[in-house]
């Protein structure tokens, strides 16, 4: 079938960073002028620790998670504490201009206490969680829109269905957010609430409970996230005791959120206990961890897990003297090492910066907090890269497609690109959703291309978008293109084929019009014949007494005035 299209071309530039000195900002919970918790700027390559912001009453206190590095180029994070109300708030941080401003305050009823990150959704809006208040006081999901700076309560948590949740959410590739509860849900093993993991739809505003933790040896109070894994499953860490000798561990998990919902336990930890960070992947595939305690010193340990070995490989034992009980999370920063923070230990036993490299598993104590500069950082604290102002930009010079024989061609063109991690390419019938279909990998060249098939689809037209990921994990969208089909005849698609019970033709038309179906052997016989009107646009229909054919081949005619198409169908038993 020849297909005639319109091509359309944005030329667009849209800048990223690429390799450079880079800083590191991250939270700590106490410490700083008001000792109430502070902002620090550290730099890998001098180690030099500097306090961007200390936090007091009125800003809100205690910050804790990591910042949300969002693609308008601001830091955006959440106070556990302080505020208006004294629950904590919402707050963006320029890192290039040094601005502080306070966004929303919590107040209980739509919200208290938050613990963990925000998340950029494919909406454009920021989505959290609250440890504490909404209807319940168990907590609640909410989104935050940059632009208007409108705050929505989305969904309380009920207990039952969860309560208390420390971490963040996370949004895998099916569109949907996931997360896990320190507290609630039903385990009827045990008979106490140990949290459960959990999807949102942010489309639908429908939530739904997924899986109750069982306590011991299946998991417990998950303090940290979840994240998706390079073989489409999510992972997440939860504590585990053993009886009656306690010895408590480490319960990884994973499940397939695009199937059923079933859980894979792992059992240990590399010798970890009470791990209340999360999982973050490496640019290896590998997962990198923390645990708060046990190992050698009993003072936490640093590990890895290889989803496709199911290996899990320790690290760095903690000691206190270079830093111990971390409760955060790692980050991979653009030299490919891996930074962090402790809460305990170092100089003073206010906690440490240190740095581990995945290769060689060198661990590196690079400063110490010392009260004035910070200390003690909290629940999922976590540093994000920003790379220096001056820094070399990445452009996307074009991005371009067209269409040949039933084949989209997408080309894109970049300049300076050494700080992305690679391009996702999204498709969208509607121009508002988009799924990823293709990563397509930073090559180091100029010019991409991809080829999508859409040679079975009965979309009138076609919508593009590329995601450019960097290092970091930060990401910048390009701007939308369209193709739109022009094709003067008639799209048929008989489906399923082979059939057994039923055999439906659907029919894309461009008019109003009748149509005829005939059914004929293998010989030519006709055996009968439907006749049926069909509206402009697409048609599903059923052929009548397909049910009844022997099995074997037959001869499926469609005629219409814009003429006729014949088809092989096969009978099967």
């Amino acid at each position: 079938m020849q297909r005639n299209f319109l091509l359309i071309t944005f030329f667009i530039a849209i800048t990223l960073n690429s390799h450079g000195q880079t800083t590191l900002y991250g939270p700590t919970f106490y410490g700083g002028d008001n000792k109430a918790g502070t902002i620090i700027k550290f730099s890998p390559s001098t180690k030099d620790v500097t306090v961007a912001k200390s936090f007091n009453n009125e800003t809100g206190t205690h910050p804790s998670g990591g910042f949300l590095r969002a693609s308008n180029g601001k830091l955006y994070g959440m106070t556990s504490a302080g505020g208006t109300y004294g629950d904590g708030n919402i707050f963006s941080y320029n890192a290039a201009t040094n601005v502080y401003t306070n966004l929303k305050d919590f107040n209980g009823a739509d919200g208290a206490f938050p613990f963990g990150s925000l998340i950029e959704v494919t909406d454009g809006k920021f989505y959290g969680m609250t440890s504490a208040g909404g209807l319940m006081n168990y907590g609640v999901i909410f989104s935050f829109d940059p632009v208007t700076s409108i705050y929505t309560k989305l969904t309380d948590f009920h207990f039952d269905d969860g309560a208390n949740p420390y971490g963040s959410l996370v949004q895998a590739k099916n569109g949907l957010l996931y997360g896990v509860t320190s507290a609630g849900g039903l385990s009827p093993l045990y008979n106490s609430p140990y949290g459960v993991v959990f999807s949102y739809n942010p489309e639908n505003n429908i939530y739904t409970k997924l899986y109750d933790f069982l306590g011991k040896t299946y998991g417990a109070s998950c303090y940290g996230s979840l994240v998706e894994a390079s073989d489409g499953n999510l992972y997440g860490m939860a504590p585990y005791e053993t009886h009656p000798t306690p010895a408590p561990g480490i319960v990884i998990f994973s499940f397939n959120p695009n199937t059923n919902f079933s859980m894979n336990l792992i059992q240990n930890g590399g010798g970890g206990a009470y791990p209340f960070g999360s999982f973050v992947k490496g640019r290896d595939n590998k997962l990198y961890a923390t645990a708060s305690t046990g190992g050698i010193n009993k003072v936490g340990i640093i590990f890895s897990y290889d989803p496709s070995l199911s290996v899990i490989t320790k690290l760095y034992d903690f000691d206190n003297t270079n830093g111990g009980n971390p409760f955060g999370n790692l980050v991979q920063a653009g030299d490919g090492k891996f930074y962090g923070m402790t809460y305990t230990g170092g100089a003073i036993d206010s906690g440490v910066i240190f740095s581990l490299d995945p290769i060689t598993h060198t661990y590196t104590k690079l400063s110490d907090f010392n009260s004035t500069n910070g200390a003690s950082p909290y629940y999922g604290s976590a540093f994000v890269e920003v790379p220096e102002a001056g820094s070399l930009p990445v452009t996307i010079v074009n991005f371009t497609g067209q269409n040949n024989e039933g084949v989209n061609q997408l080309y894109w063109k970049v300049t300076n690109e050494s700080q992305t991690s690679y391009y996702e390419l999204q498709r969208s019938i509607d121009g508002n959703t988009f799924t990823p279909i293709k990563q397509i990998s930073n090559t180091g060249g100029t010019n991409y291309s991809y080829s999508d098939n859409i040679n079975t689809s009965l979309a009138f037209a076609w919508y593009y978008r590329l995601r450019s990921i960097q290092l970091d994990e930060s990401f910048k969208y390009s701007v939308i293109i369209k193709l739109t089909i022009n094709d003067p005849r008639n799209f048929i698609v008989i489906n399923p084929n082979p059939f057994r019970e039923k055999l439906s033709v659907t029919i894309k038309s461009l008019l109003r019009d009748n149509v005829s179906f005939v059914l004929s052997d293998i010989s030519g016989r006709k055996l009968y014949r439907h006749y049926q009107q069909i509206p402009k646009g697409t048609s599903t229909i059923d052929i009548p007494q397909a049910n009844r054919l022997s099995t074997g081949v037959y001869i499926l005619t469609v005629i219409t005035s814009q003429g006729e198409s014949s088809f092989k169908v096969v009978k099967s038993n």
